[in-house]
């Protein structure tokens, strides 16, 4: 049968009802009809402020996922919680045009979510994430474990952006623009397939936290050491010998000296 609202946290509209600001559907068993019915409930509570829809066994879908997003009120939604709800490809089968048209349309509904200020996709087989430079307000952004192969350009356009992770995908660079990230803290990338940092990432200034394991890299850029407030700095598991691996082990304090 339908779903109703009660059975999803929400109250039945009429006089005196409240509206809720957070909803947590995870571990739910959702799949794509249920993202439509769920969409439209959800287009009636107007001060929804935090959305988690993560680990619904992979079912809901992108077209699931999306039905859903493009019903909450773009103005209000602060935090959204998309971990896992889209099923794992078998190995060495890639996505159909279908697909990759599912994965676009959720994209282009994520990217209208203006006042977004925390977003998880991880675990979701992406090969992108174009949407992500036109959400101005995100501080935290975690597209883990997927299989993307670059960022976008425009990502420099996160500006109060403070924590990106992006460790377990394929990513081979990162782009320049990505020391335009002024307030960036966070920055997770353990994991890819980096052979270089881009020379950018000294422009950090408020980086406290980089970690770069398990990755290709054999030299560091010297600009690293203009990150001054960076203490928390992983580098494990690359075939580094400028600096010494040996050395980078022991942190960016003697790496500047």
């Amino acid at each position: 049968g339908a779903i109703s609202a009660a059975e999803l946290g929400l109250p039945n509209r009429g006089p005196g009802s409240t509206n809720p600001k957070v909803l947590d559907l995870s571990q739910q068993g959702l799949d794509p009809l249920s993202g439509i019915l769920i969409g439209a409930l959800v287009a009636e509570h107007s001060s929804l402020t935090e959305l988690t829809l993560h680990n619904n066994n992979n079912n809901l879908g992108a077209d699931g996922a999306r039905a859903i997003v493009d019903n909450v009120h773009v103005s209000m939604l602060r935090t959204l919680d998309l971990n896992a709800v889209i099923a794992p490809l078998a190995a060495g089968h890639p996505k159909t045009k279908r697909q990759l048209h599912q994965l676009e349309k959720l994209g282009t509904a994520l990217g209208k979510l203006a006042a977004l200020e925390k977003l998880t996709l991880d675990k979701n087989c992406l090969v992108e994430f174009s949407a992500a430079g036109r959400l101005y307000e995100l501080r935290t952004l975690s597209l883990n474990n997927n299989r993307i192969e670059a960022l976008p350009e425009d990502i420099c356009f996160l500006k109060v952006l403070k924590r990106l992770a992006v460790r377990g995908n394929k990513l081979l660079e990162l782009p320049a623009a990505i020391g335009q990230l002024e307030c960036l803290e966070s920055l997770d990338i353990k994991g890819n397939r980096l052979t270089f940092l881009p020379s950018s990432l000294g422009q950090l200034c408020f980086l406290k936290s980089l970690d770069i394991s398990e990755n290709l890299i054999s030299q560091l850029d010297a600009g690293i050491c203009d990150c001054s407030r960076l203490d928390r700095f992983e580098v494990k598991q690359n075939p580094l010998s400028r600096p010494p691996l040996s050395l980078a082990k022991q942190g960016i304090g003697p790496i500047r000296r």
